[in-house]
């Protein structure tokens, strides 16, 4: 992640460790075509207030209200800094206009939590620098492991570039909104019985460790899966999007240098894994760099959600020289934390 120059903002935002919070809606609600009532009510004591907001209508996407509701917790590995959590703020903030979402956000470094097992998706959001490894971390991490470990529905979405989905990314690269995107991540998990969303940024060049992915890559190793690895930036600052994956949506950008559809990745990002998993689940990529035939080792975003279009796996020394050669174009810039 580069610096920006509006950081000063994104490092005066609230701390998280007042907005534990969790969004309530009211199952008897009717939803109507312009808006509904939500209703918030806030943790640690603060009192509950009540507003309304415009419904969106994601297009490509069925926005029925599910038939009970999804419950969602949002974590931040920590808020140290602040720097990058007002943009992970706004990706929760685009799930909980979802109807019939509830939504719940925490750091993962304030309390050591024990009701995982109440949420149907869990999503982790690693934007800091660091080891990210204390006992109150690692206990959550082991958490959030244990939770997925013993479900029937291993639904798992890895996003590298999560953070280049929130508006301050895809304004500079004069892109359109990817809140339909974010969105349906959650809406195809919840049609699968719930699931697991790790998203992250770049780890040092070439490692799968290092700069933001120290944290994250705790869940990854304990619930048998490879890392996030490496970094990517590099024109045209895109990634390719499957069209036949359930995880496309209709109204994303057309691709700048290529035919088809793509999602912005402008935030200097990490690579997701991909292909069979340690723990067996197979993971596919769902938006790469380049093309198809090199897409497993290019991932952006990567799913246990599969597709048609990678019905065939290729070749483990095939994927290694195409890594090495798609790496020796990388155009790098430096992130400060």
């Amino acid at each position: 992640m580069e610096s920006s120059p509006v950081d000063g903002v994104f490092a005066n935002a609230p701390s998280l460790a007042l907005r534990d919070r969790q969004y309530n809606h009211r199952q008897s609600m009717v939803f109507s075509p312009t808006h509904h009532p939500r209703r918030c009510a806030i943790a640690n004591g603060i009192v509950a207030s009540r507003w309304c907001f415009r419904q969106r209508t994601i297009p490509g996407v069925a926005r029925s209200p599910p038939a009970s509701a999804a419950d969602i917790l949002f974590t931040f590995v920590q808020d140290n800094n602040g720097r990058y959590v007002s943009h992970g703020q706004e990706l929760a903030g685009y799930l909980d206009t979802l109807p019939g979402f509830n939504v719940t956000q925490r750091v993962l470094d304030n309390a050591i939590y024990t009701d995982y097992d109440a949420f149907d998706q869990i999503w982790v959001y690693d934007l800091e620098g660091g080891a990210n490894n204390n006992a109150i971390q690692a206990a959550n991490y082991a958490g959030i492991a244990s939770w997925f470990n013993n479900r029937t529905n291993q639904n798992l979405i890895a996003d590298g570039r999560i953070i280049s989905s929130a508006s301050y990314w895809i304004n500079r690269n004069g892109m359109s909104s990817e809140a339909a995107w974010i969105q349906n991540y959650a809406l195809q998990l919840d049609s699968r019985g719930g699931g697991l969303v790790l998203g992250t940024d770049h780890a040092a060049l070439g490692k799968s460790s290092g700069e933001f992915v120290d944290g994250i890559n705790e869940i990854n190793a304990q619930i048998g899966i490879n890392p996030f690895s490496s970094q990517f930036y590099s024109f045209p600052y895109q990634a390719s999007v499957d069209p036949l994956s359930p995880l496309f949506v209709s109204d994303l950008d057309n691709c700048r240098i290529s035919d088809g559809s793509c999602i912005n990745d402008n935030s200097s990002t990490s690579f997701a894994p991909t292909g069979e998993q340690p723990n067996g689940l197979f993971l596919t990529p769902v938006a790469y760099h380049g093309s198809t035939s090199s897409a497993f080792e290019n991932a952006a975003v990567a799913s246990t959600i599969s597709s048609p279009t990678f019905s065939s796996v290729p070749e483990p020394s095939l994927l290694l020289g195409s890594m090495t050669v798609l790496g020796l174009g990388f155009s790098l810039r430096k992130k400060t934390r």
